[in-house]
């Protein structure tokens, strides 16, 4: 009898153990998203970020080839900050998108401090990216910012699943989702 209740106080205790072990490593796993994101987050909406966002957004252009025609690198070479801030934010964007896909980031904390800007910049630049994709002079090809479209898709849906309202006066005339979202 005695010999039953030591195994079973060691059963407990391993079992204990583990329980302790496995609520630790979630605990630090928690603790390192939630740093990554305030990190990425204070990126996003420091001074120099929000002018980045605001610069961006406030540009404008007919369709794909206007756009080429404006701030493309073939006519305009030495006016690389468009493209810079183009690239800046797309790219941020893609490696969150990356980041939800493989679980690193949870969707309600992405969404909860990136999903509105998100939205917006995808709206803003989807027309540009669907170009980017089909020509070959700059080397778009089918998967670029593929994992933002992917986020971008994600905020969209929790937005619309929320009841709240998507930024419709950015979308272009020319993009994909003016049919689907400009007439609710």
């Amino acid at each position: 009898m005695l010999q039953v209740v030591r195994d079973l106080v060691a059963i407990f205790g391993v079992i204990a153990g583990f329980s302790y072990y496995v609520l630790t490593v979630r605990n630090a796993q928690k603790a390192r998203q939630t740093t990554t994101l305030m990190q990425l987050y204070q990126t996003r909406y420091d001074i120099e970020g929000t002018v980045r966002f605001w610069k961006l957004l406030a540009l404008q252009w007919d369709d794909f080839e206007d756009y080429m025609e404006r701030y493309g690198p073939v006519s305009k070479p030495e006016d690389v900050e468009v493209r810079a801030l183009f690239s800046a934010e797309g790219a941020f964007y893609d490696g969150l998108g990356i980041m939800l896909k493989k679980g690193i980031v949870d969707l309600d904390s992405v969404y909860s401090l990136f999903g509105v800007r998100c939205v917006m910049l995808w709206f803003k630049v989807e027309t540009l990216i669907q170009g980017l994709r089909t020509t070959s002079t700059f080397g778009g090809g089918t998967a670029l910012f593929e994992n933002f479209e992917y986020l971008a898709d994600e905020m969209i849906r929790i937005t619309k699943q929320r009841g709240q309202p998507l930024p419709v006066d950015l979308l272009h005339p020319t993009s994909k989702l003016h049919k689907e979202y400009s007439n609710p």
